[in-house]
């Protein structure tokens, strides 16, 4: 039984699936962000929560310390919105180094998220991981990549 839990928990490093649901690895989110990550050097840490943090999160967090609130206290995760939440979730992506992100589109989660005005980070698509979204069944992949922002090389049905 050793082996086949340290495979499946190797297979999980490897991908990860955005916009299922609301929850979040972590009660904060430094927590969230620095989940399963190893070694994260903190200009590279900065660089993500420069980039990827919308201004609804930068509204909320320390200019100097973006992990905390203006208050030097962490931020619980639970406080957050759809949007940002999936900002939060593509940074740990980025920094965990994981090779494939599946965006289930057909989620009610992400659907809200995208209503608050998430759109996926460029650096995700430029970064050299697999990127898969999952349509709901009444959507094109045309749909998928104006809401995306991004052109998809392959489609496969299942």
């Amino acid at each position: 039984g050793d082996q086949a839990s340290e495979t499946s928990e190797k297979r999980k490093s490897y991908s990860a699936i955005l916009g299922r649901s609301p929850l979040m690895y972590g009660e904060t989110i430094q927590e969230a962000i620095l989940y399963r990550t190893h070694a994260v050097r903190k200009d590279a840490l900065y660089y993500f929560m420069e980039r990827l943090y919308g201004l609804s999160l930068k509204a909320r967090t320390n200019p100097q310390n973006p992990l905390l609130d203006k208050n030097n206290k962490p931020i619980p995760t639970q406080i957050l919105s759809a949007k940002e939440h999936l900002e939060i979730a593509q940074i740990n992506v980025m920094l965990q180094k994981t090779a494939l992100v599946v965006f289930d589109l057909s989620s009610p989660f992400l659907q809200k998220a995208f209503a608050e005005g998430f759109r996926p980070a460029r650096e995700l698509f430029e970064s050299g991981k697999t990127i898969l979204v999952i349509l709901p069944e009444t959507e094109t992949i045309q749909w998928a990549e104006d809401v995306m922002g991004y052109r998809f090389t392959g489609t496969l049905r299942v």
